[in-house]
């Protein structure tokens, strides 16, 4: 795949090879549980407990339950913000996480040697944790290709104007 923006080349390689250099990270969608309410521990780990509801779009205990998905995930990535969050879904922002750009991104942790957190890593966290934290599923997905083509015409488009305005 080739890449030019107003003209210029800016880069050659295979899908995955632009995806990596020039994505943003990645981003972990999660499903939670309607069949568990999440009560938080006072500022500890929270539980859950088994229990039907009638009313699945309760948004308080869906709150809850995203603010300590977001903590927990931020023990690994600091940097981690939410994208999105619509009843049972979030999306968070992975910033970092095999992206191209990943010198800025702080890691938490010292029992990790290098600043970058492994997708492994991010995959075996969840799997241990994910149940009490009432997940349901989640994947990890890499930035798209058309989200990468839209950042690098962005940034071309930015420094036209610079130069022309600037």
């Amino acid at each position: 795949v080739g890449v030019m923006v107003s003209g210029t080349f800016m880069c050659l390689g295979t899908t995955q090879h632009v995806r990596s250099k020039f994505g943003t990270g990645y981003e972990l969608t999660v499903s939670m549980k309607k069949d568990a309410k999440y009560h938080s521990g006072g500022g500890q780990e929270g539980h859950l407990e088994d229990e039907e509801h009638d009313d699945g779009d309760d948004n308080e205990m869906y709150t809850e339950r995203v603010d300590a998905i977001l903590r927990f995930v931020q023990t690994m990535i600091t940097e981690t913000y939410v994208l999105e969050h619509h009843g049972r879904t979030l999306k968070l922002k992975l910033p970092g996480l095999g992206g191209g750009d990943q010198s800025d991104i702080k890691v938490a942790g010292a029992e990790l040697k290098s600043n970058v957190v492994s997708l492994g890593h991010v995959f075996k966290s969840i799997e241990q944790r994910g149940s009490s934290l009432g997940i349901n599923d989640y994947s990890i997905t890499q930035s798209t290709l058309e989200q990468v083509f839209l950042r690098m015409a962005r940034k071309g488009e930015n420094e036209r104007r610079e130069e022309e305005f600037g």
